[in-house]
This record gives C-alpha cells, sequence and structure tokens, in this order.
C-alpha cells in the first residue's frame, strides 16, 4: 500500500514533467511595458516582440511548426524575453490579446508596423535596436535572432551611433549591410562608404555594391556599370551582366508603366532609346523585358511576332536551362506556327546541353 501511496503522491510531478513546456516560451499578457523592462533586466535579456495578427498566414507557420520546437525555444528563451502581440482585433480575441491591445496599438503607432510578421528587438532599458521581418524555418529563424543580437548588425543602434558622427568606413559598411536587410534607404551611407575606401576593385566592395542596388539610380550603379570589365574580373561576366540587365529592365518598366499596363508598346523605340542610352545591354534587357511580358500577359501574337523578328532572341539570350524550359513549354502549347515549334525544339536542345 505504501508504494501504491507514493505512486499515487508523485503522480501529478511525473504529470507536471512529462507536460513542460519546449519551444519559445511567449508573454501574451502585456499591460505595463515597464513591467516587460523591469524583467528583462532582471533577466538580463534582450526583449523581442512578435508582431502578429489573426489573419497572417506566415505567422501562424511559425507558431504552430516553428517556435514550437525545442531547439528553437531554447535559443530564443535564453536570449530574448519574448512577448507575442496581436495587432489587429478581432470578436475571437481572448482575454490576454485583449488585455495587451494598449501596449499593441502604442508599438504600432511608435514604429508603424505594416508587414507581417514584424519582430522588434529591444535593449534591456527598452530602446529598439533592430527588427527583422518574415517567416522561415527553423534555422533562418534563430539566425535573424542570432544576428539581432550583434551591436554591429542593429540596424537602429547603427543609426544612432551615425547621428553621432560616426563615419567610418568599417561602421560604414556594416550599416549599408543592417539598413539593406531592413529594406531601409541605403544611398547615403554607400555614397559616403565608396568615398573612404582607397580601393574600390575588390570583391568585398563588389558584393557590397550588387547587393544595395535596387534601380539604376541607386548610389554604385554608375561605378558598376562604367567599370563592367573591370568588375567581370572579379566575380564573372555572368554575374555582373545578369545584374545589369535586371536593373535596366526595372528603369524600363518605371518610366513606361502606362505603356505596360495598357499594351501600347512601341517595340522600335524602346529598343532605341535603350540601346542608346545602355548600348546592348540595354537592347538585351529591353528583348528579355518584351519576351517575359508578353508571355506572362499571354499576348500571343505579341510573343510570336518578337521571337520570329528579332533573331537575337534565341537560346543563348537566357540564363539557365530552367528560363529556356519555361518558355519552349509555353511556345509548345500555345502555338502550331511551324517556325515557332522549330525554334522551341532548337531552345529545348540547348536546354539539354
Amino acid at each position: 500500500m505504501k508504494k501504491i501511496i507514493s505512486f499515487f503522491y508523485l503522480l501529478p510531478f511525473l504529470l507536471n514533467a512529462q507536460n513542460k513546456e519546449v519551444g519559445v516560451q511567449f508573454i501574451h499578457r502585456v499591460t505595463n511595458w515597464s513591467d516587460i523592462i523591469i524583467q528583462a533586466q532582471k533577466e538580463d535579456k534582450y526583449i523581442i516582440v512578435d508582431c502578429n495578427t489573426s489573419w497572417c498566414g506566415p505567422c501562424k507557420y511559425l507558431a504552430k511548426e516553428i517556435f514550437t520546437k525545442k531547439h528553437v525555444g531554447d535559443f530564443y528563451n535564453k536570449h530574448f524575453l519574448p512577448i507575442s502581440l496581436q495587432m489587429d482585433e478581432t470578436s475571437k480575441d481572448n482575454e490576454d490579446i485583449i488585455e495587451s491591445r494598449n501596449i499593441a496599438k502604442s508599438i504600432n503607432e511608435l514604429y508603424s508596423i505594416n508587414v507581417y510578421p514584424t519582430f522588434l528587438i529591444f535593449n534591456k532599458v527598452g530602446m529598439l535596436v533592430h527588427k527583422f521581418i518574415g517567416a522561415g524555418s527553423d534555422s533562418i529563424m534563430i539566425y535573424k535572432a542570432r544576428k539581432s543580437l550583434d551591436e554591429n548588425k542593429q540596424y537602429y543602434r547603427l543609426l544612432e551611433m551615425y547621428k553621432d558622427g560616426n563615419i567610418d568606413t568599417i561602421f560604414l559598411k556594416n550599416i549599408i549591410n543592417a539598413a539593406s536587410e531592413l529594406g531601409q534607404e541605403t544611398n547615403l551611407f554607400m555614397s559616403l562608404y565608396l568615398n573612404s575606401i582607397k580601393h574600390l576593385f575588390t570583391k568585398e566592395n563588389d558584393f557590397l555594391i550588387l547587393n544595395n542596388l535596387k534601380k539604376t539610380s541607386d548610389v554604385g550603379f554608375d561605378q558598376l556599370y562604367i567599370n563592367k570589365e573591370v568588375w567581370e574580373n572579379i566575380l564573372g561576366k555572368k554575374k555582373i551582366e545578369n545584374n545589369l540587365i535586371l536593373l535596366i529592365g526595372r528603369e524600363i518598366v518605371s518610366e513606361n508603366l502606362f505603356e505596360f499596363r495598357n499594351n501600347k508598346i512601341n517595340e522600335e523605340l524602346f529598343l532605341s532609346n535603350y540601346t542608346l542610352k545602355y548600348s546592348q545591354l540595354g537592347r538585351k534587357a529591353t528583348l528579355l523585358l518584351l519576351l517575359n511580358y508578353y508571355n506572362q500577359n499571354k499576348y500571343f501574337d505579341n510573343f510570336k511576332n518578337l521571337i520570329l523578328k528579332y533573331d537575337e532572341i534565341n537560346a543563348n539570350i537566357f540564363d539557365n536551362a530552367n528560363d529556356i524550359n519555361n518558355f519552349v513549354w509555353s511556345m509548345f502549347v500555345n502555338y502550331n506556327d511551324p517556325d515557332i515549334l522549330y525554334k522551341a525544339l532548337s531552345w529545348s536542345k540547348k536546354s539539354l546541353e
């Protein structure tokens, strides 16, 4: 009997041990931000706020599939005081969400959250030092969180340092990378960086410029385009050319939105203008853009005429076999014209090579 009593005495503890929660231990009810700061200081941790919504699919994926994993929880719980805040309001909200609404509204007003999920990282005194956006695998979410612990990669901390007068080369490189990851403007920092370095043509600088170019008007594009041959010797012709074509294509679209939206494209004028501006790169960018535009919008006659009119549009214009196959399939499905099918056959052979 004593053994049975002992067993029943231990049963609640055994059940508690078995039911011990794993994963990220989020605080779901926040009514006083000062209490959070005090707790973070007591535990010597950063504060991470998961800004989510009731309708956000990636948020639900993280909550169900990623943040429930033990190794993810082990990392987040060790380094952060994790807070979960629902930024929208619904009739199905539980008491924790309702009680946290004032804090959620304040954070939304202060930091203009418009992409979900967004993760805000605060230091122990409650100052925003970094953020990251979006969902990913367990390794990606740990990687992003780990980077936010590095003071040399905390964007808002670096921004404050810049305001205090920090403009040395290493610092500028750090703030460029941090700003770029968050989709923030980098032109000012890039201009200062390029003026601060003694040796422009290095692989590190090439990667830095490429990673921060979003349009042809960005600082660094002229350096890349004018010195194209030099950069090709550093990173390879294919990589440099593909990036330049992508940027030129974005410029063509942005400058001709009305024409693209209404299918009022003057092919000859486009080719003339951008070949004059960017030489053969501009011509190739224009042809590739038109080809993709006609194909995606199912303008079959335009697509057919473009392929038959310009000999430059062949398998060699594409970057990889997958791109070739996509167009070959479109040609096969949509056309019975022997000339088109002959081209499709020759492109298919090239993709196999």
